[in-house]
């Protein structure tokens, strides 16, 4: 949370989505693996999506690309905004 946070500060730029191009981007199939390079051509070092309707509801998303050191590639993340929580979870 803190590096994808960390990542959308640089720019703090909010991307809202059109609910027709997010059931569009749902109902795509894509591949397991997408080539890193795609990747290297995201606007900003962090996004923030909001404005898609998803079940349960959602704030909205953090995008950034991270380097996995054991894997030796870039990585997308995607860490999703719940919001506050109702009740604080028991150990």
């Amino acid at each position: 949370m803190v590096a994808a946070i960390g990542a959308w500060r640089q720019g703090r730029s909010i991307y809202r989505v059109d609910p027709l191009t997010a059931a569009a981007l749902a109902d795509t199939q894509l591949p397991d693996e997408i080539p890193a390079l795609t990747l290297l051509e995201l606007p900003e070092w962090g996004l923030y999506l909001t404005g898609m309707r998803t079940d349960p509801p959602v704030h909205g998303v953090f995008v950034h690309l991270d380097w996995s050191f054991d894997r030796r590639r870039p990585e997308l993340w995607i860490v999703v905004d719940v919001g506050e929580l109702e009740e604080t979870p028991t150990l």
